[in-house]
């Protein structure tokens, strides 16, 4: 360990493992799940009476972003919980 409480290796590569983690099975279909519900349930609340509703155009970007959001959210959380996990035991 060196004067500044790191280990020595470079952030990039630490930060590099952290990803590989985080895009895992088993994290990476959590983090799907996450976003499968969230999204579900934003897209009703937000885009409900266009979905259900005959004759409304339903805008096909705004749904696909209201799951990708809470997958990157989840999958920022997964990332930040492993960084600090793997600081905190060093």
């Amino acid at each position: 360990m060196t004067t500044d409480g790191t280990d020595g290796t470079d952030g990039l590569t630490s930060r590099l493992e952290t990803a590989r983690l985080v895009c895992s099975n088993p994290i990476f279909f959590k983090n799907f799940i996450v976003a499968l519900v969230v999204g579900t349930i934003l897209n009703v609340i937000n885009s409900g009476d266009v979905i259900f509703e005959d004759g409304k155009e339903v805008v096909a970007w705004k749904i696909c972003l209201t799951y990708i959001t809470p997958f990157l959210v989840s999958s920022f959380g997964s990332f930040n919980g492993l960084r600090s996990d793997k600081v905190n035991t060093v």
